[in-house]
């Protein structure tokens, strides 16, 4: 109803329809988000990165940052075949960003995100299964989401552990999981596995950390770590200084009590978190 007051083009499903849409029975209800989509990310990175480049930005490939540092009024992001200066300095690295700034990830729980495939389905088999064309993701704490991709293997992905490694166990979880959706997904090969990292925050919420330079000065590094919700809010700390953290009301974020706790989940805070770089800057 939220989304719907907003003239978002949304629609809650039950019953047949949903089943029709689905090719699977296994869901007692669930809502359509029109909006939505599902996008190659390897394919997504290189578009991005073309683009860049056609806007005059130059990108270095196997050159990890070892070192960021502050000299007076730039930003030194050090590798072992040299260093970048900038003004400016976001850090996207996610589960991915090390020691680069320890703040970072002592807000973050690192897991890895798994997901398996089959070979390209038989056009019979790969009419019955997401016949609307959709692409799933359920509300589980451990959720699995699938799709066909565009040649027709079948994708599922789920939570892996929290260790580097993924036994094999996992994905035959997820192999499992499949089948009961789908029971002739239990027949087919699935020769395509892999993992990578996530970065979830602690609280399950959007944290926006920006770092600061003192006062009086304007904060230009930031870095994010997301965990994704089905209603966000962002907000953007204006505020510089030494270490803080705040929390801001995200008063708009509600929902029905929830079924499965009795609590009203939704109704939280956004934290903001700013981090001095005064240990950091070597000028």
């Amino acid at each position: 109803r939220q989304w719907s007051a907003r003239r978002a083009p949304v629609e809650l499903l039950a019953g047949d329809r949903l089943a029709l849409l689905l090719g699977t029975d296994v869901y007692v209800a669930g809502w359509l988000d029109r909006r939505a989509g599902a996008l190659q990310p390897l394919s997504y990175v290189r578009g991005l990165a073309r683009a860049a480049m056609t806007h005059g930005a130059r990108i270095h490939t196997g050159s990890a940052i070892t070192r960021i540092v502050r000299e007076k009024e730039e930003w030194v992001a050090a590798s072992a075949h040299g260093e970048a200066r900038a003004r400016q300095l976001v850090l996207a690295t996610d589960a991915y960003s090390g020691a680069l700034w320890p703040e970072l990830v002592t807000n973050q729980v690192l897991v890895t995100s798994v997901q398996t495939a089959t070979g390209p389905l038989p056009e019979a088999l790969r009419r019955t299964i997401l016949p609307g064309g959709t692409v799933v993701s359920d509300t589980r704490k451990l959720l699995y989401y699938f799709r066909l991709d565009a040649e027709g293997r079948f994708v599922i992905g789920g939570r892996g552990s929290v260790t580097d490694t993924v036994s094999d166990s996992v994905y035959a979880a997820l192999r499992r999981a499949a089948a009961r959706m789908f029971p002739p997904l239990a027949r087919v090969p699935w020769p395509y596995r892999w993992y990578g990292r996530v970065g979830l925050t602690r609280d399950w919420l959007p944290h926006l950390p920006k770092w600061a330079l003192g006062p009086g000065r304007r904060s230009d590094i930031a870095a994010a770590a997301w965990q994704w919700q089905r209603r966000w809010a962002c907000c953007w700390a204006r505020r510089s200084g030494t270490a803080a953290s705040r929390r801001i009301p995200s008063r708009r974020l509600k929902r029905s009590r929830c079924t499965r706790c009795g609590c009203r989940c939704c109704r939280r805070e956004l934290r903001i978190i700013e981090f001095s770089t005064q240990s950091r800057s070597s000028g």
